[in-house]
């Protein structure tokens, strides 16, 4: 994990600005994402559009690529890019974003989605749960000492994970699912 820290600094210092565009999907990849590729989407129930950059590298085995997104317009505005990382689960591939948290928490949470494929919690599959575009957050002190939890939230459905410290190795583990059923 040290190895992947020391490439997220490095990729962070080529993080793009807050940038203005044309509304074509094709000057959308060349602002936000510096002329590399990208795939341009709406966001389910808004007018915004998410612009994924090309994955450009691999960390902890996961490819790493910079998200925005945008709002139409005259001129389009989109929010600064940030770091995110892709994970591969038994029904396709789920974007890990960070959500008022670093991208280190979003890539560990993509390793243990990735790794524990598939895992099934109070009768439930966790990889049903994620699905396509997922924000993690930080929801601080978990419910004993040593533990931390974090929200990986796609949509309506999401999943509390849980992170024991209390001995070594820590352990991660779904501690509660909420969804829209």
């Amino acid at each position: 994990m040290r190895m992947a820290v020391a490439g997220v600094v490095a990729l962070l210092a080529l993080g793009g600005r807050n940038v203005e565009a044309a509304s074509d999907p094709a000057n959308l990849s060349e602002h936000v994402c510096r002329g590399g590729g990208a795939r341009v989407t709406l966001v389910t129930g808004s007018v915004r559009q998410r612009v994924e950059c090309t994955p450009h590298t691999v960390l902890a085995g996961l490819p790493a690529l910079f998200v925005a997104e945008c709002e139409p317009g005259a001129r389009v505005r989109c929010s600064r890019p940030v770091l995110a990382v892709r994970a591969k689960l038994g029904h396709g591939e789920v974007l890990l974003t960070p959500s008022g948290t670093t991208f280190e928490v979003a890539l560990e949470m993509a390793t243990f989605v990735g790794v524990t494929h598939p895992y099934t919690f109070n009768g439930r599959n966790l990889s049903e749960m994620l699905q396509g575009h997922c924000l993690v957050s930080d929801r601080g002190r978990g419910a004993f000492a040593g533990a931390r939890d974090f929200r990986v939230r796609c949509g309506e459905r999401g999943v509390l994970v849980t992170k024991a410290c209390n001995s070594t190795p820590c352990r991660l583990y779904p501690a509660q699912f909420d969804d829209a059923e």
